[in-house]
C-alpha cells in the first residue's frame, strides 16, 4: 500500500486511520473548491496522497468538491 507507507514515512504515527480504510473500494472526501483560500491546504493534501478531484457539490449550503481516491486492484495498483 503505497499511500500507507507515504503517510508512516511523512507523518509518523499517524498511520492509523490509513490502514483502517477498505482499499477495495474508492474512497471519497470534499473539500472547499478551487479558488477559497480555506481549502488550499486541504486540496493539497489529497492531492499528495493520490486523490483526484471529482464532482462539484454543495455541503450545508457552502460549495464543496469530492475527491477519489480509486480503490486497488488485487495487484496494488489504482483501479478505475
Amino acid at each position: 500500500m503505497a499511500l500507507v507507507r507515504q503517510v508512516r514515512k511523512n507523518f509518523p504515527g499517524q498511520e492509523t486511520a490509513l490502514d483502517e480504510l477498505d482499499r477495495s473500494r474508492d474512497i471519497t472526501v470534499s473539500a472547499l473548491r478551487e479558488g477559497d483560500e480555506k481549502g488550499l491546504a486541504p486540496r493539497a493534501l489529497h492531492r499528495k496522497f493520490g486523490f483526484a478531484e471529482d464532482e462539484l457539490i454543495e455541503e450545508f449550503g457552502y460549495p464543496n468538491q469530492v475527491f477519489v481516491l480509486h480503490r486497488e486492484s488485487p495487484e496494488g495498483r489504482n483501479a478505475r
